[in-house]
């Protein structure tokens, strides 16, 4: 109880801005008035895009991943590795005896 209290202390339901002169800033385009941070948010997720479509455009990685989502068995057979890899998960964290068996060589 008391944990949870202090959690709700700390972090509150209540809506709280933190202001910065960034926050409140625009820019004159044309007669239009982009704010700053807007305008950086869309800057900033079109270029992860492009750099995600250039990376599977032109990489190898990106290259095989594109063929094995396409025909991992055609994948397979011109080098690409489709075999699936262990998860993360906590239950299946454990290697497995067949895992051991190949990583012991």
């Amino acid at each position: 109880m008391i944990l949870e209290s202090l959690i709700q202390w700390f972090l509150t339901a209540d809506y709280r801005r933190y202001e910065t002169p960034w926050a409140s800033a625009s820019i004159r385009v044309g007669p239009l008035f982009v704010p700053t941070l807007e305008l950086l948010a869309c800057l900033t997720a079109a270029t992860l895009a492009v750099a995600t479509w250039a990376w599977l455009r032109f990489t190898y990685v990106g290259k095989a991943l594109r063929a094995a989502a396409e025909d991992p068995a055609m994948a397979g057979a011109f080098g690409v590795n489709t075999a699936p890899t262990p998860s993360c998960s906590p239950a299946s964290a454990r290697p497995t005896p067949a895992w051991r068996a190949r990583s012991s060589r």
